[in-house]
């Protein structure tokens, strides 16, 4: 049956889908890595920001 495949031809996928699923991994961890960056820069902003707002200028 020409549909068949071998184990060489399902180890080979299963090889590619890993290095695919990787390189997804590795390119993820950037915006992750930025967002967690700028959630501790606006918690640290928003902390600045509180002792002044119940102050009037």
């Amino acid at each position: 049956m020409a549909g068949m495949l071998t184990e060489g031809d399902v180890l080979e996928i299963i090889r590619r889908q890993t290095e695919q699923f990787e390189r997804s991994e590795a390119e993820n961890r950037a915006p992750r890595a930025e967002i967690i960056r700028l959630r501790k820069k606006i918690e640290g902003l928003e902390r600045k920001v509180e002792p002044q707002n119940g102050v009037e200028s």
